[in-house]
């Protein structure tokens, strides 16, 4: 009854929601067959893992203009930095299709990077602008379940198309250019269908009060300090870690795309179940108790695949890394909004957005470098050091903010709202 319920109010969006979703769908499924062979990609054309590190690294360092985007968010209007920000993604991949030289491989990664930044900050609350505050949650779970199933095909796609018959010729670049079609329709999509939103003029004081507020919030606000230290090591020891697994299966265990593929879509299903089931496992076992357990088989599996393991022990033991790593991503990021004021919320949004490009950064930089000079144990070892840092951060300094009052809206959709971090954080 339920699930009939939360179905008819799926259908029952306006035409403005369903028209975003729609277009979530095909950039997801642009992101499934991009992301998937981007670092593949990049091996296969020769390029050493520490200059692979570092196009990811200074591409994630432009995820800070974040930082300086509220302001000129109310003056283009979100719409039209949205449907910028697939545009300029479509324009990276195409740039790197055509190219192997490492100076404009880093101009493609900004690109990617930079329009990755204008689509995070502004669809979520693009979104809600068109429901209203009973249905946001529902609006979120719709656009969020959309986007796991679309990144999964795409997954499967860019692992396995050229295995049918007449796309057998189709190599990297056939695949690459398919991302960018999607997401240059998306483009349209969102720019000629989408109703237009308020601007105001451009407003200096505005812009440099928006970043005082954020650095005045970081200064008086103890739990955001402690958030904000937290949210960098743990993208610090995942920046170096996650965009690596392809690599690591394809050039250690000698996986083909395909095979790799499936790896990938099985991750992404199972991530998804674990998501949906996750806010009822931990109601019922304590909030506390279920992030220490994430923790722990996380640790487990990092340091067990530093051992030398057989090509099936490994990709079943990253498999199972992968899932609840996923999920402590999304859980500290849920209690952590939950637990954050609503009218801070946006704020902290941005710092988070912030401290996540910098760590980022930091974490592609030191995992292309380990990986190319001390192999792919010492890649996991590193990621289980840095979270055993983060799970005894987590019980001496970060669960005592989360067992205060929770900040949550009234939800209308018969479904257990949590926040996931929708794009492509890799872990």
């Amino acid at each position: 009854m339920i699930k009939n319920k939360t179905l008819k109010t799926y259908i029952g969006f306006s035409k403005n929601i369903q028209m975003m979703v729609i277009s979530e769908a095909l950039g997801a499924l642009a992101f499934g067959i991009f992301f998937f062979l981007h670092t593949l990609y990049f091996n296969n054309i020769g390029l050493p893992t520490e200059e692979i590190g570092l196009i990811f690294s200074i591409g994630s360092f432009f995820s800070i203009i974040v930082f300086f985007m509220g302001p000129f968010i109310k003056v283009f209007g979100r719409k039209n930095i949205l449907a910028t920000g697939s545009l300029l993604i479509a324009m990276g991949i195409i740039i790197c299709a055509f190219t192997s030289n490492f100076y404009f491989l880093l101009f493609s990664q900004i690109c990617i990077n930079t329009g990755n930044t204008f689509i995070q900050v502004t669809e979520l609350q693009l979104l809600y602008s068109y429901t209203t505050e009973e249905k946001e949650c529902c609006a979120y779970s719709y656009k969020f379940s959309v986007n796991f199933i679309a990144t999964a095909i795409g997954t499967l796609i860019g692992g396995n198309l050229n295995k049918i018959g007449i796309f057998k010729s189709f190599g990297y670049v056939h695949f690459f250019m398919i991302s960018a079609g999607l997401l240059i329709i998306t483009f349209f999509m969102r720019w000629f269908l989408l109703p237009k939103d308020k601007r105001e003029k451009h407003d200096e004081k505005a812009m440099r009060k928006s970043i005082g507020n954020a650095v005045k919030f970081l200064k008086e606000d103890k739990k955001v300090r402690v958030f904000a230290i937290f949210l960098f090591l743990m993208s610090l020891g995942f920046g170096a870690v996650g965009p690596f697994n392809n690599l690591v299966l394809q050039k250690y265990f000698s996986y083909e795309n395909s095979t790799i593929s499936i790896f990938v879509f099985i991750s992404t299903v199972f991530s998804m179940i674990g998501l949906l089931v996750m806010p009822m496992i931990a109601e019922k076992i304590s909030r506390n108790a279920f992030d220490g357990t994430l923790f722990l088989i996380a640790i487990a599996t990092c340091f067990i695949l530093v051992l030398p393991l057989n090509r099936f022990s490994f990709a079943t033991v990253l498999l199972i890394r992968n899932i609840f790593t996923l999920l402590i991503v999304s859980s500290i990021d849920e209690s952590m909004m939950s637990h954050m004021e609503l009218d801070f919320r946006d704020v902290f949004a941005g710092l988070k957005l912030l401290v996540n490009g910098l760590s980022m950064a930091l974490g592609n930089f030191i995992g292309g470098f380990i990986l190319n000079n001390f192999g792919y144990r010492v890649n996991y070892c590193y990621g289980g050091i840095i979270l055993t840092i983060l799970i005894v951060l987590f019980y001496f300094k970060l669960k005592v903010f989360f067992v205060n009052k929770k900040y949550v809206k009234k939800c209308c959709c018969h479904m257990n709202r949590h926040h996931v971090p929708i794009r492509r954080q890799q872990n």
